[in-house]
């Protein structure tokens, strides 16, 4: 038998920040559109799901989140289903992660 034991006062190591790593331009037609900036300038850091990104042209806009495929939203953070649970039972089409049952069946 192992016995552990928990210190509840202990809140776990301090680390530095990581430093981010440097990331390119977007580039439309051979033009530098926009550029990544650090997360935290972006609503909820785009969920963790997209880049923080910030227009050349206009600085004065505020950055805005570039979101991973499969996430949508302001800050990244909807998801958007791609698969249908039991694909649909073989009774309906799959569309974006909802079922569109055949007459007759519904769910």
């Amino acid at each position: 038998r192992v016995k552990v034991e928990f210190n509840r006062r202990h809140t776990g190591p301090s680390f530095p920040p990581a430093p981010l790593p440097q990331l390119g331009p977007l580039v439309d037609a051979g033009q530098i559109q926009a550029v990544y900036v650090q997360a935290e300038r972006c609503p909820s850091r785009c969920s963790a799901h997209g880049m923080c990104m910030q227009d050349r042209g206009s600085l004065a806009n505020p950055p805005r989140c570039r979101c991973l495929q499969g996430w949508t939203g302001p800050s990244c953070e909807v998801s958007i289903p791609t698969v249908c649970i039991n694909d649909c039972n073989g009774r309906g089409q799959c569309d974006r992660g909802f079922c569109r049952c055949e007459a007759g069946y519904w769910g």
